[in-house]
This record gives C-alpha cells, structure tokens and sequence, in this order.
C-alpha cells in the first residue's frame, strides 16, 4: 500500500484509537512537506551569499518582506515540481546524478581535517556546563537539538513509501539499510570536518553561509570551489525532490485509507497524486513567505 509510515500505523491503531492513525499522517505529511521550504529556503541563501551577497534589498509589501533568497526558494520549489507531476522514474534519475556528485564535496568535509590548513580542533566546542547555559546546565538545549537533528537523520524511513513503485519487495528492504547506513556515516563524520572549519561564533551570525566559508576553506578560490557549491545546491534539490514526492504519496495513502479528503485519491493519467503535489507546493510558498526561516519552519515540522 501506498502511504509509508502513517499507514503502519494507521494499521496499529484502528481498531484501539483511530484518531491516532489520523494524527500521525497529518504529522508525517507536514513534516515530510515542510522539508521542501526549508531545502528550498537554504539552497536560496547559499545562492545569494555566494553570487548576490551585494543584494541586501527586500520587497516590502506592508504585511511581509520578500528577500533575494526567498525568491530563490520559492523558484526552487516550481522548478522540482515539474519532474514530479511526470512521476517517480525522472526524479528518481535526477537524484541518483545529484546524489553521486554529492560525494564530492562531503568527502572534501570528511578530509578536511587531513588536507586544509584551517581545520582546528579548537573550533569544536563544548557548551555543555558553560556560562550562558540553561538552568539545566545546557543539557535541555542539546536535547532539543539532538532531537532536530535526529529527525533529519531518520528520513531514510521515506524509502517505505514507494513500495508499491519498487521493482521487487526486496529493493524495500535495500533501499531502507543501504541509505541507513550511509547517513549515520556522513552524519558522524561531516560534521567533524566543517565544525573544524567554522568558528561557533561565524556560524551563528551566518548559518547560511557555512558551507560557502567551508568551501572556501578546503577547496580553492574560483572553479572548484563555485563547482562543489553546485554540487551540494543540487544535492540540497534531492531533498525538495524527494520531500515532494514521499509527502504527496503519504497524503495520498491517507485518502485511499479515508483519513483525509477524497479528493486527494485521484491520480494524474502519469499514475501521480498531482493533487497532493499541488497542495504541498501551495503551502511551502506560503511558508517561504510568512516564516522565511528554515529553522523556524524546521521546529514547527
């Protein structure tokens, strides 16, 4: 069935608490569709910080300001729409190219420490006990930390929601291991190297800027370094790509199931839940324009 892990648990709790089940598709699917404006958002910052830093200017339309980088995103998210109101195969093609190309500029990360001249160990804070540190000596910062940064991590359980489309039950199964495997080791390591890189304090006042200065840190100035930052906007693409097409298939295998509106059951003559795709682009604009911060959109989803 389509649907991925709501309907797991829409199966679970049906016949104990059905609300449950209704719950936790609205949850899936706003958290997995959020992820498109926060990608989006962030692929436009890194954008106007390395070709239109001059561009400070807003759009002030008295209710709301519309920035350089908000124009990015929301062009972003048209853009990887198309792909996926053709269907699954095209932006399954276009993440495999982004995501081999990826390699490049995370493994540059994972050797930074072995190959640049700027890695410091000293950049690796610790502020767990510091002055400035909550009542609980930071331990309840870190746990709200760890808990969005481990919700990032866990998006590998999106590969359920295609089983339907896979060639075999068994590519299920590889899909969910293989891409387990390879995110608990890049989040292990690539952090290391770009902490290594950026001072707490520049990263901070410039969160979108840090792979910008860790680029230029580790790769030379021109080419390479303009090349890796391409790389790694599209790979942040594969996410949008991928958060359209999990979300739009999670709403719809809540339709078919009758926890949301019919409406969003019927599919495309592609075989796609245009609908859903649809409905998740209309609010990411609206998110990319009334929150316009990734991780104020991250907290929410």
């Amino acid at each position: 069935k389509p649907g991925g892990v709501p309907v797991y648990a829409h199966e679970a709790w049906k016949g104990r608490f059905a609300p449950a089940g209704a719950l936790a598709t609205f949850g899936y699917w706003f958290g997995w569709s959020a992820v498109i404006s926060i990608v989006s958002l962030t692929a436009g910052g890194i954008i106007q910080a390395r070709w239109f830093a001059g561009a400070t200017w807003a759009l002030d339309l008295g209710f709301l300001q519309i920035g350089l980088a908000q124009l990015f995103g929301i062009g972003l998210i048209l853009a990887l729409m198309v792909p996926n109101l053709f269907g699954a195969q095209p932006a399954a093609w276009g993440n495999k190219v982004f995501g081999a190309l990826l390699l490049i500029p995370l493994l540059s990360f994972v050797v930074a420490p072995l190959v640049s001249g700027h890695w410091d160990a000293i950049n690796l804070t610790w502020g767990l006990g510091r002055p400035g540190a909550d009542h609980w000596g930071g331990w309840l910062d870190a746990a709200v930390w760890l808990y969005l940064v481990g919700w990032t991590a866990y998006g590998t359980e999106m590969c359920a929601a295609f089983t339907p489309e896979y060639r075999s039950t068994k590519d299920a199964r590889r899909a969910l291991s293989s891409s387990g495997a390879y995110t608990f080791m890049m989040f292990a390591l690539v952090p290391i190297g770009v902490g290594g890189l950026i001072s707490q304090a520049d990263a901070a006042a410039d969160p979108t800027a840090v792979f910008v200065s860790g680029f230029a840190s580790v790769l030379p100035a021109g080419f390479a370094g303009g090349a890796a930052l391409v790389i790694t906007i599209g790979a942040l693409l594969v996410g949008v790509n991928a958060s359209m097409a999990d979300g739009s298939r999670a709403l719809y295998g809540a339709a078919v199931d009758g926890l949301v509106p019919r409406q969003f059951e019927t599919l495309s003559r592609r075989q796609v839940p245009a609908r859903a795709i649809i409905a998740a682009v209309i609010m990411n604009i609206l998110l990319v324009l009334f929150v316009s911060n990734p991780i104020g959109i991250l907290v929410a989803a």
